[in-house]
């Protein structure tokens, strides 16, 4: 037996979408045309989503995508959309899986649905596949009876942060790999050229500089201690890394992400377009403001935004505005969001105003993003082109000595 997904018009002369279980295609146009209705779409489910079939071996990933949960949600929103029992639409997106993780957990929870749990509870038995943020919104919509509305609307949500990550992505990598290839381009100069021409310099037994013997005295110290260094180095990293997974660490780079210039730019306006956009598509989708402010902390992945709206949390809970609480903040959420906050609260129009302010940081994003590279890649030239200029020159003046007194 197959399932088959249709779009109808019924005697009456409306829209019936829904789905059924039949051998082939032609039994179920055949028991759809018993019903009095005229066939305009039928799709069995596999060719909709193009299932693998089992037989074939299957080559997962490691890790799982963003785009990964949007494709689910949209998946999910789909075929439940079009009448499909949620067990089988679990059965039909889970052989669209790529990441192993999320192919395993989606098996668990479809046995635990199957047992009698609600999806939502089921998902938040996989935190490290299912975030709070994702559980809770199919929470709402099973509540709710909306889960197709919500499923889209998280869809869109997941495909826009998706979206943002990629451009985010781009725009740090390259000048992170100029970086790189200038520092070691420059190491390679100290390592290999300058202890070249201390040898030829010694060899004519020239007199030198003292820029050129400080360069050369640098080098020579740098080249015998450049096994020490690394190793060092790569302490220092696994550390920094160990340190980067407490809570002290955590505080300490999200406050830095927002304090180092140039790059704080960036950061800045991901936060506040989390906030935004998460925050609008809870309130969107029916869930509570205590309950949605409680979620989007943690959505942000910021340390320092997420202590000050669950502070705003509580204030709220206290009778306090939201645009009201997170004005003293000023620092963190400037004026223009707060306004907009204060406007939405005063017209009722929250989730509007909110999902306004996720468009206008989205738009600063994609600006900063455009922008960085032009700004960044110029520092890193001109710092390294500043070394490797010192050291040439260096490396140079008693060239330009020797030429000065053979013309004299």
């Amino acid at each position: 037996m197959s399932t088959y997904i249709y779009k109808a018009r019924s005697i009456q002369g409306g829209i019936e979408k829904g789905s059924l279980e039949a051998l082939d295609q032609g039994k179920a146009v055949s028991l759809l045309q018993e019903k009095g209705l005229v066939i305009l779409s039928i799709k069995e489910t596999e060719d909709l989503f193009k299932t693998r079939k089992s037989t074939k071996k299957r080559h997962f990933r490691i890790r799982v995508k963003t785009e990964d949960l949007a494709s689910l949600s949209r998946q999910l929103a789909t075929l439940l959309d079009a009448g499909v029992p949620l067990l089988r639409c679990l059965d039909i997106v889970r052989e669209q899986v790529e990441a192993k993780p999320l192919y395993s957990a989606l098996g668990k929870v479809t046995k635990d649905v199957e047992g009698g749990d609600a999806l939502s509870v089921a998902m938040a038995k996989h935190p490290k596949v299912f975030s709070e943020f994702w559980t809770n919104l199919i929470a709402t919509g099973e509540t709710s009876g909306q889960l197709p509305f919500v499923l889209i609307q998280l869809t869109k949500y997941m495909e826009s942060t998706a979206s943002l990550q990629r451009k985010v992505l781009s725009a740090l990598i390259y000048p992170i790999i100029l970086s790189f290839a200038a520092t070691g381009a420059l190491i390679v100069f100290i390592v290999v050229v300058i202890p070249m021409f201390a040898q030829l310099y010694s060899y004519f037994g020239a007199s030198l500089p003292v820029l050129t013997q400080v360069i050369i005295s640098l080098s020579a110290i740098f080249k015998r201690w450049l096994p020490v260094m690394v190793i060092f180095i790569a302490i220092f990293a696994v550390l920094l890394v160990k340190f980067r997974t407490t809570e002290k660490g955590k505080r300490f780079f999200d406050k830095l992400k927002i304090k180092v210039p140039v790059i704080n730019a960036l950061f800045y306006n991901v936060i506040l377009y989390r906030f935004s956009s998460g925050l609008s598509m809870l309130l969107k989708s029916g869930v509570p403001i205590l309950y949605a402010l409680e979620v989007v902390a943690k959505a942000v992945a910021n340390n320092l935004y997420e202590n000050i709206i669950v502070q705003a949390k509580d204030k709220v809970r206290e009778g306090d505005a939201l645009g009201t609480t997170l004005n003293v903040f000023s620092e963190e959420f400037p004026p223009f969001v707060t306004n907009m906050i204060k406007v939405g609260e005063e017209s009722g129009n929250l989730p509007v105003m909110l999902g306004h302010l996720a468009d206008y940081y989205q738009e600063k994003v994609e600006t900063v993003i455009a922008r960085l590279p032009y700004i960044i890649e110029p520092a890193i030239i001109l710092i390294i082109g500043g070394v490797i200029g010192i050291i040439v020159l260096g490396m140079f003046l008693p060239i330009f000595g020797l030429a000065t007194a053979v013309n004299m």
